[in-house]
């Protein structure tokens, strides 16, 4: 007699039924020799093409910083016609305004940014639910934004970065995290048996995302710092510099990941 309260083996149409509702990160793929050659191909091509691009990606970045600076009075100058530029600071952007000294926050500052810091973590008790993101978003960026109070207060005159060093550092970073993108996007992307055109289209899009990115971002870096003081260098470059253009990959390799066709994951 069969026990009515006995699990029912899964197989044939039925076991096929239950495959089509796995979520892709657990379903197996078939790696065909076209799949392997992918895997190897498309990485290695974007990071050659990026490294053969690289002069012509930061001259880029240079003259759209430049085109920007003389519209918005920041004080950028070209470097001279002659000059070799140097590794790491293939910018190359020279800083005419004022010492470095001149930028250093005003007792008004630190009082008025620790009252808003202060207001701001307060705040975050009262977040729950849908709103713990949030909560500890604002706690973190208090917490550097605090850090930084305190080392202005104590060491001021001890700063180690300029402005011309931060929007170098942002703009190298920025390229590694460019040359980076294709090799996760193997682990991640390239690794689905899907057409190989619609994964070049994807790639060269988020490229080119943060081809536009990266000087538009050094841009509004400078003009807070610029503006208000070198107080804010040490949150700009870790929570906006490239933990953000790390956060917007994850968000574009979620937009292509999206549009992988369903029967590519079963």
């Amino acid at each position: 007699m069969t026990n009515a309260h006995a699990p029912s083996t899964l197989t044939g149409s039925n076991y096929k039924k239950t495959l089509s509702f796995q979520h892709r990160a657990i379903s197996r793929v078939q790696f065909t020799p076209s799949l392997l050659l992918q895997l190897v191909f498309l990485p290695l091509f974007f990071c050659a093409l990026l490294f053969w691009a690289e002069p012509y990606l930061f001259t880029f970045w240079r003259q759209c910083i430049y085109f920007w600076s003389t519209l918005l009075a920041i004080p950028l100058s070209l470097p001279d016609s002659g000059l070799t530029l140097e590794d790491g600071n293939q910018l190359g952007l020279i800083w005419v305004g004022a010492e470095m000294n001149e930028y250093m926050p005003t007792v008004f500052q630190l009082a008025m940014t620790s009252i808003v810091t202060g207001l701001g973590v307060l705040a975050t008790f009262k977040m729950n639910g849908a709103m713990l993101p949030i909560k500890y978003a604002l706690r973190i960026l208090a917490t550097v934004m605090l850090v930084s109070i305190v080392y202005f207060i104590v060491e001021p005159t001890q700063f180690p970065y300029s402005i011309t060093r931060h929007m170098h550092d942002i703009a190298n970073l920025g390229f590694v995290l460019m040359i980076s993108s294709p090799i996760m996007l193997a682990f991640g992307y390239y690794v689905f048996p899907f057409s190989i055109t619609i994964k070049i289209k994807h790639t060269v899009l988020i490229l080119l995302y943060f081809m536009l990115l990266i000087p538009h971002q050094i841009v509004l870096h400078i003009l807070i710092l610029q503006h208000f003081s070198l107080l804010f260098m040490p949150i700009l470059y870790i929570c906006f510099g490239t933990l953000f253009d790390v956060l917007i990959f994850v968000a574009l390799y979620s937009w292509a990941a999206s549009t992988i066709p369903h029967n590519a994951t079963i």
